[in-house]
């Protein structure tokens, strides 16, 4: 009797997941700029890149969002005891979400979201290489603009939150427990199905 309320719960699931499918499938990629925001907006400069992800349609307005991105060039500023660029970060962001479209089925579509994720992040201070994986979260929104059917160009904006847990840093003697940056970009996207 379990084996059979087993099966027919995972054939629910699994005519479930198909219908959202059936919904929409959208793939895409862009590039755009990472800005520092609160204390490490202190330690670093602007940085850039290109990420990629796809969304889930589950309801009209509403999908899931799996993200990835690749940011890099964040150099240290000129600060007290260290050369301008000793300090260098690259971050990795690994993200999952929900995607709430505000105005769906014309060309412009509107969105705001937010989710959590792995932000994996190498550090390399005066030739010293160091690396975290780290959990963080973000939120934010833009604007998708369909040029046909199934092609649209993409602009938004996310602000990222990575807690730093025990790896905290110390700068000018307060001690620094999450980073925070906002990612701002565009891209294409095409809707698979």
């Amino acid at each position: 009797m379990k084996k059979l309320i087993v099966a027919i719960t995972a054939l629910a699931v699994i005519g479930m997941a198909g219908n959202a499918l059936a919904i929409g499938l959208t793939v895409g990629g862009g590039g755009g700029i990472l800005l520092p925001l609160g204390d490490l907006a202190d330690m670093v400069k602007l940085g850039y890149g290109f990420g990629g992800g796809a969304t889930i349609g589950v309801l009209p307005y509403l999908g899931i969002d799996v993200n990835f991105g690749y940011y890099l060039g964040m150099k240290s500023k000129a600060m007290e005891g260290a050369a301008e660029g000793a300090f260098k970060m690259t971050i990795i962001p690994i993200t999952f979400g929900v995607r709430y479209n505000i105005i769906s089925g014309g060309a412009f579509v509107p969105y705001a979201g937010g989710g959590g994720g792995f932000y994996l992040m190498k550090v390399k201070n005066s030739g010293v290489d160091e690396s975290y994986n780290k959990p963080g979260f973000y939120f934010g929104g833009g604007m998708d603009y369909f040029i046909s059917d199934k092609l649209c160009i993409n602009f938004g904006t996310k602000l990222n939150i990575v807690m730093l847990g025990d790896d905290k840093y110390t700068m000018d003697t307060k001690e620094v427990s999450k980073w925070m940056f906002m990612t701002l970009g565009g891209g294409i996207g095409y809707t698979v199905m």
